[in-house]
């Protein structure tokens, strides 16, 4: 089957289209108020795992530095859960 070439092009147009959009509305998102917000919920998330792992780590036989690496890895990976 051929594709015509405006068949093509109106596709295209379409495409980029979707993009702008998509560009417009990370751009209204990037305000500071949602800025700040998504700061609060981060530091909300760090503290959280912090007690959380504070309390587990009683029963884990771990030293400081294993525990260190392993506190932020997790604290990134909940942050990273939570933003997708």
């Amino acid at each position: 089957m051929k594709i015509s070439y405006e068949i093509a092009t109106k596709v295209f147009i379409l495409l980029i289209q979707g993009t702008v959009v998509a560009k417009l509305r990370l751009a209204a998102n990037a305000t500071p108020e949602i800025a700040q917000k998504k700061r609060i919920k981060e530091e909300l998330i760090t503290e959280t795992v912090q007690k959380e792992l504070e309390e587990r780590r009683r029963s884990w036989d771990v030293n400081n530095g294993q525990f260190e690496k392993f506190r932020q890895w997790y604290i990134d990976y909940r942050k990273d859960i939570w933003h997708k």
